[in-house]
């Protein structure tokens, strides 16, 4: 009878575990979101990554083999990063934690979530330079779209990269795709932000066409 109990206890502490955990997760993810697409002014916008990459950090602490909390620190680290326009000293340390975050989501489960960690990493490496980091924004990139072909974040941000490389129609073909990628349903108002800025994206595209004619 004892033991029984004793699994049955045992059993509910697991339950509350796994669900304080996921829990924290989705506070994380909705918290990010609140952040950057329902937040107007970027001093406020900062001021929430800013308290938000601190307690991620402290998620991915107490949960050090969670691959998602892992990649989402380094993501909300990332967007931080480009609050720092003026200092690229604490740009710099920003994004150099993102990669450490998501590097180490990577090693615990790199196809995570259709391939964000592979777009994530992509985009920060994309932003070094050298060969070494050109090849390894150019290699996750790719592994992000063959993860998430149709995908939006995938497509979008494999365009910057064409674009980057000025093969503009190569951009458009995956501008269009990001354009028709279906809205996620539980983060709706983060595609929808996405979207708008891959039409702004468009745009610009197209007028380095224009230019280039």
């Amino acid at each position: 009878m004892l033991k029984k109990l004793f699994v049955f206890l045992s059993f509910l502490l697991c339950a509350n575990v796994s669900y304080s955990k996921n829990d924290a997760y989705l506070e994380l993810l909705r918290d990010y979101d609140e952040a950057l697409y329902k937040v107007r002014y970027e001093e406020d916008q900062k001021k929430l990554l800013v308290k938000l990459s601190k307690k991620a950090t402290t998620l991915a602490n107490q949960y050090p083999k969670d691959a998602a909390i892992k990649a989402w620190t380094g993501i909300i680290f990332a967007a931080e990063s480009k609050y720092y326009t003026l200092n690229l000293y604490k740009a710099n340390n920003r994004k150099n934690k993102a990669i450490q975050f998501l590097e180490q989501a990577k090693s615990i489960d790199a196809n995570l979530q259709k391939g964000i960690i592979y777009t994530s990493l992509g985009l920060l490496y994309l932003e070094k330079s050298g060969d070494k980091f050109d090849q390894l924004s150019k290699e996750y990139l790719l592994q992000s779209i063959r993860l998430d072909p149709q995908g939006l974040e995938s497509n979008f941000a494999y365009a910057k990269y064409l674009f980057k490389k000025k093969k503009y129609l190569e951009t458009l073909k995956h501008l269009a795709l990001a354009t028709d990628a279906p809205l996620r349903s539980d983060r709706k108002r983060a595609d929808k932000r996405i979207k708008f800025e891959v039409r702004q994206f468009v745009d610009k595209v197209k007028i380095q066409l224009e230019q280039k004619s």
